[in-house]
C-alpha cells in the first residue's frame, strides 16, 4: 500500500468513526421536531450518549465537551458567541455563520432537554487525584491572592449561572486542562475584562492539572440547570456584561 492509499484509508476510517457515533445517538434519542436529523454534524463531535467508560474517556481526549442537559440559555449564548466571533473557533463559526438567533435557540433547547452525561475518571487519574486531592480542593474552593476560587464564580455546586457562567461538573479532565491552557497561552479569549485569562495565568501547570482532576471526579449535580452562582462576582468579568 503506497502513501496515498494509506492516507485515503485513514481518512475513510475517521469518517466511518464519526458516522458510527452519529448513528449511535440517532438510535438512542427521540426525534424532537426534526432537530435530531438536522444536528447530525453536532453529534459527530459532541455525542456522549450510552457509551462505555472506556469510550467516554477516549472521546474526552479530543477536547469536545458534553453539551447534553446544559441550561438552554447558556447553550444559546455560547452558540451566539461562536457565530459572532466572541469565541474563537473557525469550524464552529463556519457552521453557525448563516443561522438565525431563533434557530440557534431551537438548537439549544434540543440539547438542553437531553439527559446530561458525565465522563468518568480513569483508574490512573483517580490515583493522581487522591494524591493531590487536598491541594485541588483548596484551589477549587478557596481564593489565593488575586485569584478567586472556582466556586466564587461558578457556584458552590459548580453548576454556573445557567446563562453566561458555565457549569463545570461532567467535563473531562483533558478538556478542562486544554481550556485553561488555551487561556494561559492567549489562544482562547473572552470579552474584556477577560477574567478567565487572568485566573488561568495565575496558575501553574500542576495547579491546572489538580483542578482539572478534581472537577472531573465530581459527578453532575442533581440539577445542572440549578445554580448557587453568586449574584455579584469577586472580579470584573466581561463575559457576564
Amino acid at each position: 500500500m503506497n502513501r496515498i492509499q494509506l492516507k485515503n484509508t485513514v481518512l475513510l476510517l475517521l469518517l466511518l468513526g464519526v458516522q458510527s457515533a452519529v448513528n449511535s445517538v440517532l438510535a438512542a434519542e427521540p426525534d424532537v421536531d426534526g432537530m435530531r436529523d438536522r444536528l447530525q454534524a453536532c453529534a459527530g463531535c459532541h455525542a456522549q450518549t450510552e457509551q462505555t467508560a472506556t469510550q467516554a474517556e477516549s472521546r474526552a481526549q479530543i477536547y469536545y465537551p458534553p453539551i447534553d442537559g446544559k441550561p438552554v440559555e447558556y447553550l444559546y449564548q455560547q452558540l451566539l458567541n461562536f457565530r459572532d466571533g466572541r469565541r474563537d473557533n473557525p469550524l464552529m463559526q463556519q457552521m453557525l455563520a448563516y443561522l438565525s438567533p431563533e434557530y440557534l435557540h431551537e438548537m439549544a433547547a434540543y440539547y438542553a432537554q437531553r439527559p446530561s452525561t458525565h465522563v468518568p475518571v480513569s483508574a490512573a487519574d483517580s490515583v493522581e487525584l487522591t494524591t493531590g486531592s487536598e491541594r485541588a480542593r483548596r484551589l477549587v474552593e478557596s481564593s489565593d491572592g488575586d485569584r478567586p476560587a472556582c466556586t466564587a464564580c461558578h457556584g458552590d455546586d459548580l453548576n454556573g449561572d445557567g446563562v453566561a457562567i458555565p457549569g463545570l461538573r461532567g467535563l473531562g479532565a483533558v478538556y478542562i486542562t486544554a481550556q485553561l491552557g488555551a487561556w494561559q497561552a492567549g489562544t482562547r479569549s473572552a470579552r474584556e475584562p477577560d477574567c478567565m485569562a487572568d485566573v488561568a495565568k495565575a496558575l501553574d501547570g500542576a495547579d491546572i492539572a489538580a483542578i482539572a482532576q478534581w472537577i472531573a471526579n465530581a459527578p453532575p449535580g442533581p440539577d445542572l440547570a440549578g445554580s448557587t452562582a453568586p449574584q455579584e462576582l469577586p472580579v470584573p468579568c466581561g463575559a457576564v456584561q
